[in-house]
């Protein structure tokens, strides 16, 4: 489902490095909720695949990638997935935990982990916020961090195609839900566009 994951996961493990380019690709992101979590579900299912296959004997994975390379890995297929998995739990939390302590019912432990769930949230999205800035404003683009504060419904979207990705792992693992690009070629108008 993502064989660029697995691609470069199997480079790192065989010592090879694997870099980024740079330029662009000229494709336009999906623009439909509906296509865009086709896609993210396919991608969430990718990682879900490649970490299983990489961990079926976990001492070698680590004994290839070192630690490093292996924390890196967890984090990036399995940690992605469970954050977005979790998401809208942290959010009834905080909830649930908030009307709690206005109402003066909650105890003293669960408090502080009210106060560390919130943290992680605003630790979490601010993070997110940093880097998408950054990128932004490197693009010259910076005119879009006004939405920003839609940010938390985009996890909740993320959290559906990550949802849907599990049930289809154990479902459908072999489905492929294709995502529709328009291609778009260096100095073309936007009228004179192909489907991929």
């Amino acid at each position: 489902m993502t064989e660029d994951a697995d691609l470069g996961l199997r480079l790192a493990r065989a010592g090879c490095w694997a870099g980024v380019l740079t330029c662009p690709t000229f494709e336009t992101a999906p623009t439909e909720l509906d296509v865009w979590i086709r896609q993210r579900t396919r991608w969430f299912k990718g990682w879900f695949q490649t970490w299983l296959v990489h961990t079926r004997q976990i001492s070698l994975l680590y004994r290839d990638l070192g630690m490093g390379g292996f924390l890196s890995f967890q984090l990036m297929t399995l940690g992605t997935a469970l954050s977005a998995l979790t998401n809208p739990f942290l959010f009834y939390f905080v909830i649930s935990a908030i009307s709690g302590v206005m109402h003066d019912n909650v105890p003293v432990w669960k408090q502080y982990f009210l106060g560390l769930d919130i943290f992680c949230m605003i630790t979490g999205y601010g993070v997110f916020m940093m880097l998408a800035s950054r990128t932004l404003s490197l693009r010259g683009m910076a005119e879009h961090k006004q939405s920003f504060w839609v940010l938390p419904v985009y996890w909740v979207f993320m959290s559906v195609a990550a949802a849907r990705a599990l049930l289809q792992l154990f479902r459908c693992p072999h489905k492929w839900e294709k995502t529709p690009h328009i291609k778009r070629l260096p100095g073309d108008s936007p009228s004179k566009t192909q489907k991929v």
